[in-house]
Parts: structure tokens; C-alpha cells; sequence
């Protein structure tokens, strides 16, 4: 109850300013309507009396308007300022609705710049996007009204990998860093793709994974991994934490801290290219005297030397079983500071 506080009385204020604007307009309503009809019907009164030959002083007229006080027409007049009332705000209504139904459907296509980009595979400017949609959210306005934020991390959790999920959950302090694989991948994409919260937010989080209490699991988690994975540990922050806790460590920990260290400092072996494990399918028949025809020497999509002929550039294309390789990827670029 005492975090929901500060919004009940957020609320309560909002509540009672809305019912004093609400009084105010239905006072209005009702005197001012009430009045201008009474006033209408005094001047058009005079103006009829006038007109017949016999016109009325104004002291007459307001004779007759206190004799109209008891008449019928006072109530007449009541009931035209309620019914007005009723339809100015039926028209705010309508308005603030018609309003709202805009500005949803506005905000509803941004949303497809993040949902485009995740399917593109765009992944710095999608983690761009997400922040910028949820601190939008967070700051109230028409995304909060409209309850978007269901809608931004629907679009997130669907269409977003893994290592990028479990990166934006770091940064928000939603998950505590362990030491996982998946933990390791993210912090790899985050030093990719993310490289603003990278710098805010790199060094703690590498400080609480690779901790003292951690060694042996992070130990452990190397030997089971490839070596390509192993490759996450060059990262030169990890770097500057294994040599800061060297300093300090334990005759028990050292150990683990050389295994992570001799790891770390081995020659990276040559990571196959991303496309090398597809099969291109065989040629189908006839596909020769196709590529003749239309002015290839070599198989495009095969792997000859396509890349120096020169219609490739009119003709060039993608076949579908390539298309899981041309997506972004998160890369390392590993060595020494200025190299």
C-alpha cells in the first residue's frame, strides 16, 4: 500500500479537480442559459409591443419577466439549460474519443517501426526503439492511457531473440547476471548493439558476473562450451576484471582465474562463416542451358565465382534457403586497446 499511495492521491486530486470542473459547467449551464432565454424572450416581448403600437418602458418588461418567473417559462428555461448541458457533453465526448481513436492509430503504426525492424532483423535500431517505447510508456500521456506497454513487450518477447531479451532484461535490473551461456551471449550482443547502456551499465554487470563467488562456475560453464564460445572471454572488460580480481584472490581461486586467463589469452580458431553448414540444393535439369540464355557464365547461387560476373548486378537475387544468413549477427572484433 505505501508504493500505490503517492498514485492514489495523484488520483484523488485529478478526481476532485475534474468534479469542481464538472460543477462549474453545469452552473453554467444553468444560470446562463437560463438567463439569455429569459433575456430573449423580454427583448422579443418589447420588440412585438413595439411593433403593435403600444411599446412597453423596460420597467414594464422586467414586470412582465417576474411575472414570467412563475409562469411556465422559467421552467422552460431550466430544462433548455440541462439539455444543453447534456449535449455539450455528449460533443466532448464524442470529440475525446474521436481524439483518442487517432492517436492510437498513430501510435499503433511507430509500433511497426520496432515489429519491421525485429523481423529485418535490425537489431541496434529495434533495442533503439524499444527504449525509446517504453520510457514513453513510463512517462504517462497518451501511451499510458492507451495501454501500450501490453502491446511494446508483446512485440519484444515474440519477435526478439534470446541473447537481445535477456540483455534489455539485464539493463533494466530485471534479471541478475549468472553465470549461464545465455548470460555470456548477452552481454556480447549488449557490446554489439547496445553500446550507450554497454557504457553504463557493462562494467557492473561484468563486476557481478565474473565474481569471486562465480570462479568455479564460470570455470566449469568454458569446459562445457565450444571454443567459439570461449571467444566471449576476450572481451576486454572481462579482461580488466579477471586481472583486478588476480590481485586479490586466494591461493583456492587463482587456479580458476589462471584456467580462465590461459582460455582467454589462446589464438582464436577460425569460426566457420554462418552459411558454411547450408547445403545448396543441385541444380534442377535444364538449369545449364538457363543460365546461357539469360547471360550467365557461372550459377549464381552456387559456389563458383558468380561474384565477378558481371550480370549479377541486373539479375542478382536471394534464394529462400539462404535467407537464415542474411540477417544481422552480433560480431567481436578482439585485441588490444589502439590496435
Amino acid at each position: 500500500m505505501g508504493q500505490k499511495s503517492p498514485r492514489i492521491r495523484e488520483w484523488l486530486v485529478s478526481a476532485r479537480a475534474a468534479l469542481w470542473r464538472e460543477i462549474v459547467d453545469l452552473c453554467r449551464w444553468l444560470l446562463i442559459v437560463p438567463l439569455a432565454v429569459l433575456t430573449s424572450y423580454g427583448f422579443i416581448y418589447w420588440v412585438l409591443t413595439c411593433l403593435s403600437g403600444e411599446p412597453l418602458s423596460i420597467q414594464q418588461v422586467a414586470g412582465r419577466l417576474r411575472e414570467a418567473f412563475f409562469g411556465g417559462q422559467v421552467l422552460v428555461a431550466v430544462l433548455s439549460g440541462f439539455v444543453g448541458f447534456a449535449l455539450e457533453k455528449w460533443r466532448k465526448a464524442a470529440e475525446a474519443e474521436k481524439y483518442r481513436a487517432e492517436r492510437r492509430l498513430a501510435v499503433l503504426q511507430e509500433l511497426e517501426q520496432l515489429s519491421n525492424a525485429l523481423e529485418q532483423k535490425r537489431y541496434g535500431e529495434a533495442t533503439t526503439l524499444y527504449r525509446l517505447f517504453r520510457e514513453r510508456c513510463s512517462r504517462g500521456g497518451v501511451w499510458e492511457d492507451l495501454s501500450l506497454q501490453e502491446i511494446v513487450q508483446s512485440i519484444w518477447e515474440r519477435k526478439s531473440p534470446p541473447p537481445l531479451q535477456t540483455w534489455t532484461a539485464l539493463v533494466e535490473g530485471s534479471q541478475q547476471p549468472e553465470p549461464t551461456l545465455l548470460i555470456l551471449e548477452a552481454l556480447a550482443w549488449g557490446h554489439r548493439l547496445d553500446l550507450r547502456n554497454w557504457k553504463e551499465k557493462g562494467r557492473e554487470l561484468v563486476g557481478q558476473l565474473v565474481a569471486p563467488a562465480h570462479l568455479k562456475d564460470l570455470v566449469r560453464l568454458f569446459e562445457q562450451a565450444p571454443e567459439a564460445q570461449r571467444s566471449l572471454l576476450r572481451l576486454e572488460i572481462i579482461g580488466e576484471r579477471l586481472e583486478e580480481l588476480e590481485k586479490s584472490a586466494g591461493e583456492d581461486r587463482k587456479q580458476y582465474l589462471a584456467t580462465l586467463q590461459n582460455w582467454r589469452k589462446r589464438p582464436p580458431l577460425g569460426i566457420p562463416l554462418p552459411w558454411e553448414s547450408i547445403r545448396r540444393p543441385s541444380d534442377p535439369p535444364g538449369f545449364a542451358e538457363w543460365l546461357r540464355q539469360w547471360g550467365f557464365c557461372e550459377n549464381p547461387f552456387g559456389p563458383e565465382i558468380a561474384e565477378v560476373d558481371p550480370a549479377l548486378s541486373r539479375y542478382g537475387c536471394w534464394p529462400p534457403f539462404l535467407e537464415p544468413v542474411r540477417g544481422s549477427r552480433p560480431a567481436m572484433v578482439l585485441g588490444r586497446s589502439g590496435s
